[in-house]
Parts: structure tokens; C-alpha cells; sequence
């Protein structure tokens, strides 16, 4: 009897050493895991597929053939994309390569939006309240989130200018750049686009026979990101036509929601 007794105490001893080594074994997997995690160089999304498909696709007037989107050159937008579900904003060198990364980000999702809604003649057509910008979801940086949520929570804050970069796929918006933004010419990138939006006299303009100033209803939803009136005046004493009266009183355009489809060979119209 003693010898039975002895024998399983033997093995519940093994057991538990068993158990006990295994669980060992296993941490030191999983901290192998977590440092091998931890030590993961950041990423940073290559904007060289996004700015080939803009190329292929985004027209002089800054119009989207998007035909042609949905063809063969829809890999290099999906290559994009995907890239940008592991981005690590955080630890970009600096705010300016975090806003170009932003903004492609933004531009990019419009597009896979109207692809994924299609066939559309408006963003409008998705549903009421604008819900293009705020019911389907992407992937950024480890984040689900709306187009809405990307502009308000993340792009907006750092720079009143973003509002002449970001295309929100309709006529009345900012044409679309055919190249993607870079930190290290952001500054410039930024500059242009701002000052090609206000000269547009699609957009904007003065009629000098009423004294009046017709604007995009940008100046009018956005004008504190702008410095109210004040710094919208200044924009157009800036950059308006020689002679204008950056005084006069001003009205604001109708926007136009439709989309801003490029029209040629093998695209329909729907106008």
C-alpha cells in the first residue's frame, strides 16, 4: 500500500513539474512575442501606388475617371489602402508627414467609397445627412473610422488649408491634386492648392458690375477655421483678381453635390 501511495505522489509530482515547465515554456514564448512585437520598426505608408493611381485616373480639371479606377489600375488604390490600416501615425518624424499622410488617407477612402456605393450620380444618392462621409467604415492606423470621424477628429485641427485639399467626390469641391502630398513639400502643396481654389473662378469670383463676391459655400460652412470673415477677406485681398473690392459684400454659391466624374470614353454621364 505504501509503495501505491508513494507512486502517485511520483506522479503527481511529474504532473505539476510538467505543468509548471509548460506554462514556463509558454511565457517565454509570449514575451519573445510581445518584444518581438514591441521592437517592430513603425510604418510608414509608401504613397508611391496612391500617387500612380492618381495619375491614371484624376484629370486637368482635377476630375476622377472613375471607369478607369475600377479597371487595372484599381490594385495600386488597394494596395494603398491596405498599407493604411497598419500606419503608426505617432511616430512620423513630424506633423507634416502626418498630415500628408492624412489627407492621401482621406482622398483615397472618397474614391473606394464611390467605387463600393456605385452606381451613383451624388454622394447624395448614398442617403440623407450625408451618410457617405459617415456610415461605411475604414482602416487607419489601427482605427475603424468614418470619413466624417478622419476629417473632424484628426484633419481638421491642424490646418485651415486642409480644406482645399481634401475631395469629397463632388463638383463643387477642390479639385483633386494628381499627385499625392508629401511631408517634406506639404508646405507648398498646401500653399498652391489654397491659392488655385480661391483664383478658380469656378468656384470664386468677383462681379465687378454688381461689387458683389460670389464664394464657395466652403468660406461660409468653415469661416472660423479661416479666422471668420476676417481671414476670409484677407484670403481674397490676397488672392483676388486685380481691382476687387476684398470689401464687398459677399454671397454664397449653391454647392454643387454631383459627382465629379470625369467624362470620356467609357464613362457615363448620369447628368
Amino acid at each position: 500500500m505504501r509503495r501505491v501511495v508513494m507512486a502517485l505522489m511520483g506522479l503527481l509530482v511529474l504532473g505539476c513539474s510538467a505543468v509548471l515547465g509548460f506554462r514556463w515554456f509558454a511565457g517565454l514564448g509570449a514575451a519573445a512575442e510581445v518584444a518581438r512585437l514591441d521592437q517592430r520598426p513603425f510604418h510608414q505608408p509608401d504613397p508611391a501606388p496612391w500617387d500612380a493611381f492618381l495619375k491614371e485616373v484624376v484629370t486637368d480639371e482635377g476630375l476622377v475617371d472613375y471607369s478607369r479606377a475600377r479597371g487595372v489600375v484599381l490594385a495600386r488604390l488597394h494596395t494603398y489602402t491596405a498599407s493604411l490600416a497598419r500606419a503608426t501615425p505617432a511616430a512620423f518624424g513630424d506633423d507634416q508627414a502626418r498630415l500628408a499622410l492624412y489627407l492621401n488617407a482621406y482622398n483615397a477612402f472618397v474614391i473606394e467609397g464611390v467605387l463600393h456605393y456605385q452606381p451613383i450620380n451624388s454622394i447624395e444618392d448614398v442617403g440623407p445627412f450625408h451618410q457617405f462621409f459617415r456610415e461605411r467604415r475604414y482602416r487607419l492606423a489601427g482605427q475603424v473610422l468614418s470619413l466624417h470621424d478622419l476629417e473632424t477628429t484628426l484633419i481638421r485641427p491642424m490646418d485651415a488649408r486642409i480644406h482645399f485639399a481634401l475631395n469629397c467626390a463632388s463638383r463643387s469641391c477642390p479639385p483633386l491634386r494628381a499627385e499625392a502630398f508629401r511631408g517634406p513639400r506639404l508646405e507648398a502643396q498646401l500653399s498652391e492648392a489654397t491659392e488655385a481654389f480661391v483664383r478658380n473662378q469656378h468656384f470664386n469670383g468677383y462681379d465687378a458690375r454688381a461689387g458683389v463676391w460670389r464664394l464657395s459655400a466652403l468660406f461660409d460652412w468653415y469661416r472660423d477655421d479661416f479666422g471668420g470673415e476676417a481671414g476670409v477677406r484677407a484670403m481674397l485681398a490676397r488672392f483676388g483678381p486685380a481691382g476687387a473690392d476684398a470689401a464687398a459684400p459677399i454671397q454664397f454659391l449653391d454647392y454643387d453635390w454631383r459627382l465629379n466624374r470625369a467624362h470620356g470614353p467609357g464613362s457615363a454621364s448620369g447628368d
